[in-house]
């Protein structure tokens, strides 16, 4: 099972932590950690690709069945603010549509910080 803990702070998501598989099916085959993989890699993508976001705002992780981002909301601008809170936000609505169809592969923690 694939757990996913997500972080919040003041109404922000600041952190999101990946561990585990989803044991769906076969190596290279599982569809669930396969489609949870390429969210967080995809939301991380955009945070350095895309928003330009730095090292010192932007913290991430990844490795076979452990992965994590951490954002310093301290550092953004109010644009930045902006588009990763929607970015967060995003994320956790496919992490839950993911998690609604696969009740057995995924379970979302959430905590206060």
């Amino acid at each position: 099972m694939v757990t996913v803990d997500i972080f919040r702070k003041d109404g922000k998501i600041v952190k999101v932590k990946s561990t585990g598989h989803a044991d769906h099916g076969s190596y290279g085959n599982d569809v669930v950690c396969s489609a949870i993989s390429v969210y967080l890699i995809n939301t991380v993508n955009t945070f350095t690709e895309i928003l330009k976001l730095d090292s010192d705002k932007l913290k991430f992780h990844f490795e076979s069945g452990d992965a994590s981002f951490e954002i310093n909301y301290d550092l953004l601008n109010e644009t930045e603010m902006i588009q990763v809170d929607i970015l967060m936000k995003s994320l956790v609505f496919a992490l839950e549509s993911i998690r609604n169809e696969n009740i057995k592969h995924l379970k979302i923690n959430y905590r206060e910080v």
